[in-house]
């Protein structure tokens, strides 16, 4: 038996449970799942209970008990399916050719396993257990936020019923663009998009047809997002942008006031704290909050820098420009823009005439571009792709055996690989480890960012492909052959991971943290300084998405993660309600509302502030919380440093925690210094010791 289970039941024990025959048999216990206020445990022998809080046999054994968003749900051997409510009782129990759907606003559904056709199912009340309605058709009452109001579906028709069933309509809708409300949690009730013979309407929460063009009755929205940062993620304060038909305005929550009116003429694409990028067709301009443009329109592509500036990016026609402006005094200067890079930053080549020639490989064959069809592409590639630096392992990106198109250059001693989502690989990040039982190496890419930009080259690359190997497109062309060797994609070897700066100690852990897909690019040139809570919590959000996907990418893939973790823990109304003065960063809000990180008392979070080292040891021990997954050590005694006394009262049992499991140590074997501040090299070094726990 692992120390985790041990730990548990040993847990238990200690809080003076009795033992009954009905308790389980912890030498037979393989695993221990955590479902709400009970448990699902698993024996050697492979059978399932489900237990309560003290280790008392509720209900088994099943072939299976699994976690349902929250609820015990159990299959025994006869394909029945049992689902448990949060105090162990039975909610409902359905034969195999049914399955029972666990309770959302105050109801639950037994539904009919069909693969096709309407399927019978049945609403039950979750208080009373009280059939409120038996028919056939769909109903997806999970999608809905708004209990009073939902949709029903039968033979390809919609109804709206109530919270009891009750029809408020007849089946009078031939489709359902757009439910109430499904997930614009700041505007309640805000509408509904409907056609109805044939005709799409707009409608209100009390069924009311809207007119978008003349509307006075409030919110009534078609689109809602929240206004983000720079990196495109990041939430910025409570600026929403709303779309009314074709019409966008934008919001501010905190003052509930539309800043911004609603307009036709241009959309919007990123702010900060002074500053609002928008586009108009192919033109980018920067307005302030009152609306008012401090960089004029033009033919380029915008984007804000950490200090507040504007990065611009433009071609005329013969060279592309790029570098940053000042919005306030309309200085500009031209220089690298640091991460920001562009395709031919990407290929290292300063002219597309040096890039002569190129294959294209899919499907097993290989194709010679065409000189008109080469220049055709790189036209697209060069002067248009905004192209952002990514990292992630290799398998985060598909197909990159399948089809790709390789160039080379005039003299055929440099090659480059763009694989079909655009992608570039331009080096290794970190030395390849061993790790959780698998090689683990992580790679610096180049990708589009994400915008219309993405779209084209797309377009461009399916074109070429289209061109080759699509016969029935109509400027298809006969060139397949054999792939040869000089064809293949090979992956780059070359280890691009910056390391100087670092102390010697660190650096192999540094390299091995790269390769497990834990280490910010950014912080690569900053070890020895202190690390801010700020960076602190992106290296801890980073560890949190690879502990659950180790293909999570740092640009979507990590925020993709998180947000499965937040639905599958139903956290959502928890990061909804988390709110620093100082601070909005989509990072430390998750961690905030994982209970993971606090602010201050004071409403701040003070993200640039230094942390320090039982700080930092009270994060880590919180995490490991977080993740469920591992064997945690709880000192009895206090810790056995020297210097106790100077560790504050709440972070004594996680700095000897850490320090046993062998994650953070001190400073020396009798000193911790728990006021000392923590060093990016040293944060990296403990989350990759956690990350190898697990």
């Amino acid at each position: 038996m692992n120390k985790k289970i041990l730990l548990f039941l040993m847990c238990f024990f200690a809080l003076g449970m009795t033992v009954n025959a009905e308790r389980i048999d912890d030498d037979r216990v393989q695993s221990i799942q955590d479902i709400g206020n009970l448990y699902g445990v698993t024996y050697n022998s492979g059978e399932c209970y489900v237990v309560d809080s003290g280790l008392d046999i509720v209900a088994g054994p099943y072939k299976t008990v699994s976690d349902y968003s929250g609820y015990c749900y159990a299959e025994d051997y006869s394909g029945n399916k049992i689902l448990f409510d949060l105090d162990g009782t039975v909610i409902a129990e359905t034969d195999e050719s049914h399955d029972v759907q666990p309770p959302q606003n105050g109801i639950y559904v037994i539904t009919e396993i069909k693969e096709q056709g309407d399927a019978d199912f049945s609403v039950y009340d979750y208080a009373t257990k009280k059939e409120l309605l038996h028919t056939k058709g769909l109903f997806n009452y999970h999608l809905e936020q708004q209990p009073d109001k939902m949709f029903i579906e039968k033979d390809g028709k919609y109804a709206i019923i109530d919270s009891k069933c009750n029809f408020i309509t007849d089946y009078i809708y031939d489709d359902v663009k757009k439910r109430f409300n499904p997930e614009y949690v700041p505007f309640p009730k805000a509408y509904a998009i409907v056609v109805q013979d044939g005709v799409t309407k707009y409608i209100d929460w009390n069924l009311n047809e809207i007119n978008l063009d003349d509307y006075n009755g409030g919110f009534f929205i078609t689109n809602c997002r929240h206004m983000y940062g720079n990196d495109g993620f990041t939430d910025y304060g409570d600026y929403y942008v709303l779309e009314s038909g074709n019409r966008q305005a934008l919001y501010d929550m905190a003052s509930d006031k539309i800043v911004i009116p609603y307009q036709t003429e241009y959309e919007f694409m990123q702010m900060n704290n002074k500053y609002i990028i928008v586009k108009k067709g192919d033109e980018e301009a920067v307005l302030n909050h009152s609306g008012e443009i401090v960089v004029p329109y033009k033919n380029q592509r915008l984007s804000f820098t950490d200090d507040g500036l504007v990065a611009y990016y433009y071609y005329d026609g013969e060279t592309g420009h790029d570098g940053v402006l000042s919005p306030e005094n309309g200085e500009t200067k031209e220089e690298p823009l640091g991460n920001m890079g562009y395709f031919y930053k990407a290929l290292g080549e300063t002219k597309k005439e040096n890039i002569t020639h190129g294959t294209i490989v899919s499907g097993g064959k290989a194709a010679d571009i065409r000189s008109e069809d080469l220049r055709k592409f790189l036209d697209v590639y060069w002067n248009f792709a905004n192209y952002e630096r990514v990292i992630a392992p290799l398998d985060a990106y598909y197909n990159i055996d399948e089809t790709y198109i390789k160039l080379w250059n005039k003299d055929e001693k440099r090659s480059y690989v763009i694989y079909n989502n655009s992608a570039i690989i331009v080096g290794q990040f970190g030395e390849q480890t061993q790790s959780h039982g698998t090689e683990k190496i992580n790679y610096v890419w180049y990708r589009p960012a994400v915008s219309n930009g993405a779209n084209a080259l797309y377009n461009a690359f399916e074109k070429v492909r289209h061109t080759y190997f699509d016969k029935q497109y109509e400027g298809y062309f006969e060139a397949q052959r054999e792939i040869t060797e000089d064809d293949r994609a090979n992956i780059p070897t070359n280890n691009i991971l910056p390391i100087d700066g670092a102390d010697d100690w660190a650096k192999p852990e540094i390299q091995r943290a790269a390769a497990c897909n834990l280490l910010v690019y950014d912080m690569t040139g900053k070890y020895r300084e202190n690390i801010t809570r700020k960076d602190f919590c992106r290296l801890i959000y980073r560890l949190v998405a690879t502990e659950f996907n180790p293909s999570s990418d740092s640009r979507m893939g990590c925020r993709t993660v998180i947000q499965d973790v937040i639905n599958e823990r139903q956290m959502s109304d928890k990061v909804n309600s988390v709110y620093f003065s100082d601070c909005v960063d989509y990072e430390i809000t998750f961690l905030a509302a994982a209970n993971i990180i606090f602010g201050m008392n004071d409403g701040t979070f003070a993200p640039e502030e230094n942390i320090t080292r039982e700080q930092a040891a009270a994060i880590l021990y919180r995490t490991a919380e977080f993740l469920g997954n591992k064997t945690m050590f709880k000192p009895e005694h206090g810790t056995h440093y020297d210097d106790n006394k100077s560790i504050s009262d709440w972070a004594k049992m996680p700095v000897d925690s850490m320090n046993a499991m062998g994650i953070m140590k001190g400073v020396s074997e009798k000193i911790f210094e728990p006021k000392k501040y923590y060093t990016v090299e040293q944060a990296v070094a403990t989350l990759l010791r956690m990350y190898e726990c697990y």
